[in-house]
């Protein structure tokens, strides 16, 4: 895995777990058939995401791994019960799958960021918005899935044409 992948989870994966207390923290993996399996975070010692695969390394040295062809949604929840998912709820980014425009909509800051990543690690594009609607040519890509952060929120994004 290239150092820029691990270190951009790392980041992300700090980013969204340091909102909340570790004791109560898990994070949740929602496969496409709607089972849901949950881990508690202090039981991740490392998450990697390399040839297609969620891999999740655990802090007893075992390691377990899914098909990210087969996750709908990651997200991490707390002991009360209410889910904080890993996109933002100011933030929508439709359609996905999506083939030819992505549209990213209602970012709250003033100043957006964004990078959208292939899943080696590979930054294909930066961009810099205000806030309100922009769109996001994804005609030239190839099918498959891609990495989307836009203000240390991350999406899985999938192309399918």
């Amino acid at each position: 895995m290239k150092p820029t992948v691990f270190l951009f989870l790392s980041l992300s994966l700090l980013g969204i777990a340091g909102a909340y207390a570790d004791s109560q923290k898990s994070l949740t993996i929602q496969t496409l058939d709607g089972s849901e399996k949950k881990v508690t975070v202090t039981e991740i010692r490392k998450l990697t995401f390399l040839n297609d695969q969620l891999i999740i390394n655990y802090t007893d040295g075992t390691s377990a791994s899914q098909a990210l062809s087969t996750i709908n949604k990651l997200y991490f929840s707390t002991s009360t019960g209410l889910k904080q998912t890993v996109s933002n709820s100011g933030l929508a980014v439709y359609p996905n799958p999506v083939a030819e425009m992505l549209t990213i909509k209602n970012a709250a800051q003033q100043t957006n960021r964004l990078t959208l990543f292939s899943l080696d690690g590979t930054a294909i594009t930066r961009k810099q918005f205000s806030s309100g609607e922009i769109q996001l040519d994804m005609s030239t890509l190839t099918n498959g899935l891609y990495l989307l952060n836009i203000n240390n929120q991350t999406f899985k994004i999938r192309v399918q044409k």
